[in-house]
Order: structure tokens, then C-alpha cells, then sequence
């Protein structure tokens, strides 16, 4: 029996992968235990429609954690640190 060897970059399979593969290997890593949904926020009651809408948005986001590109991920970052 011969083998062959397959190099593969991982980053180039997941760049070409659609929403609907990455939301289903999200799912998958969930189910094997890789992240977890938050149970709960900290997030203080708003105080006006938008910064509740706003607070609203960023939850949702969240959950959008492994369907973001880096660059985009590395944005929020820059934006926690700019604020936090």
C-alpha cells in the first residue's frame, strides 16, 4: 500500500468556503465542545432606543464570532481597545 501526502491550507478551504459551510462547521466545533453560546450579558440597561438597538447589534455579533474574516475581527479589537 502507498500513501500520498496532501498539503493543504487550511486558511484558502475556509476563504472558500460559503456562509452556509462555515455556519455548519461553526456547528460543528460547537458541538465539540470548541465554544460555547453566552448564557448571559452584562451589558447595562440602555438608556435610549438606539443605544439599546446598538447594544442589540453587538450581541448579534457575537454570536457571529467564527464567521468573521480576521480583518474584520481585528477591527472590533481595535475598536474595544480605541473605547475600553
Amino acid at each position: 500500500m502507498s500513501w500520498i501526502s496532501v498539503d493543504i491550507d487550511l486558511n484558502d478551504v475556509y476563504e472558500a468556503m460559503g456562509s452556509h459551510e462555515k455556519n455548519r462547521m461553526a456547528e460543528w466545533l460547537k458541538d465539540d465542545g470548541y465554544f460555547e453560546e453566552p448564557e448571559g450579558c452584562d451589558i447595562p440597561p440602555s438608556k435610549s432606543q438606539l443605544e439599546s438597538q446598538f447594544h442589540d447589534e453587538l450581541i448579534g455579533l457575537s454570536s457571529k464570532f467564527y464567521s468573521m474574516s480576521n480583518e474584520e475581527i481585528e477591527l472590533i479589537e481595535n475598536l474595544y481597545k480605541k473605547y475600553c
